[in-house]
């Protein structure tokens, strides 16, 4: 088992060290989207416990418990339990108050929700672009040895030198495709997470205006 990890691991070495000085960059994007990927990751596996918050949260605002809906917003491990903390403490101001003060802190929690996706975006469209490019100078270099050697080469080592040339596409369509889902998935996750929250934010205005915190 290790011998075939070890052997997978030199096949790799090899065919990126084929690839041309283009497998470089699309290297370092491989490095960021994963990073990011990862850090998402456990950002939002962090939040999943939120929902059955969430559901607390609401049945409290929906009985008119105030005080149980503010506990409430202690076991929130996401940005809601700050905003709708906040948006509770402005209901001594009025039903504009809580409004304007959970939609405030909406669009903060939109922020840290949707934090380096941007990056993994990046990452999906420009890894096939690196790829592209070195194709493109990989089969310059190839048609560069036909021309140097007057138009007599062998069909073998021109047909090396697009191999090599393909193998950065290969690699950027690698890198790109797993960024793609990531980010789709992870943009997926933070709508859901807004969702929820808005819908909290919204019964508590409803119980809010029911109570009389309208002026």
């Amino acid at each position: 088992m290790i011998q075939r990890i070890v052997a997978l691991g030199n096949g790799m070495l090899s065919l990126f060290a084929h690839g041309g000085p283009v497998m470089w960059a699309i290297l370092a994007v491989s490095v960021g989207a994963a990073t990011v990927a990862i850090e998402r990751a456990i950002f939002f596996a962090r939040l999943r416990g939120d929902r059955r918050t969430g559901d607390a949260f609401r049945v409290a605002c929906a009985s008119g418990d105030f005080a149980r809906a503010e506990t409430a917003c202690a076991g929130f491990r996401g940005p809601a339990g700050g905003a709708l903390r906040e948006a509770l403490a402005a209901r001594g101001w009025g039903l504009p108050a809580v409004e304007d003060a959970f939609n405030s802190e909406l669009e903060r929690a939109r922020e840290s929700l949707e934090r380096h996706l941007g990056g993994l975006s990046v990452a999906a469209r420009g890894a096939p672009l690196l790829g592209l490019l070195g194709t493109v100078t990989g089969m310059m270099r190839a048609f560069m040895r036909v021309e140097a050697a007057g138009g007599e080469v062998e069909v073998a080592a021109l047909a090396g030198g697009i191999w090599e040339a393909l193998l950065t596409t290969a690699f950027g369509l690698v890198v790109a495709v797993p960024a793609l889902f990531a980010w789709h998935y992870f943009r997926a996750a933070a709508e859901w997470y807004l969702r929820m929250m808005r819908d909290a934010g919204e019964r508590l205005v409803a119980s809010s205006r029911k109570a009389g915190d309208a002026p």
